[in-house]
């Protein structure tokens, strides 16, 4: 049962979509997701999907629900991210545009380093196979030399 899901269980659900596949913006390709994850899963690369076709890349060690939740919380309280600034200059703070997907799940190990190393790679890797980075995305100020 690969592909994202919802644990059925959380805040964050009514965000989440119930995806097995994603395709790549820039060249068209269709990636098949190669874990199963859901708002409880950790270590992820995932996308925010604006109903206006705006995309954003991210990536977290933590719980995927928390880094949802942490975005909901910036469009709320109005701070200064790239996210939260779309949502409310052109959504009016309306969250229901939001659509989130995790499409990649490293493996834990014990080094932290090593993984966030591993996510900062894959994170670039999705920006760039998305087409993410601004103006054609919402992803501001990330390194593509990783």
């Amino acid at each position: 049962m690969k592909g994202c899901y919802k644990c059925g269980d959380c805040l964050a659900c009514p965000l989440v979509v119930k995806t097995l596949n994603v395709i790549q913006s820039r060249d068209n390709v269709d990636h098949m997701i190669k874990n199963y994850i859901n708002c409880k899963s950790t270590c992820v690369v995932y996308l925010m999907q604006c109903a206006c076709g705006k995309v954003y890349v991210g990536k977290t060690l933590r719980e995927f629900r928390r880094r949802i939740l942490e975005h909901v919380g910036d469009v709320k309280h109005k701070r200064n991210t790239s996210v939260a600034v779309h949502i409310n200059e052109c959504h009016n703070g309306n969250i229901k545009v939001m659509q989130f997907f995790a499409v990649e799940q490293l493996k834990q190990t014990s080094r932290i380093g090593d993984v966030n190393k591993k996510l900062l790679q894959a994170e670039a890797r999705w920006i760039y196979a998305m087409n993410s980075k601004s103006p054609n995305g919402l992803n501001e100020g990330f390194n593509e030399t990783l």
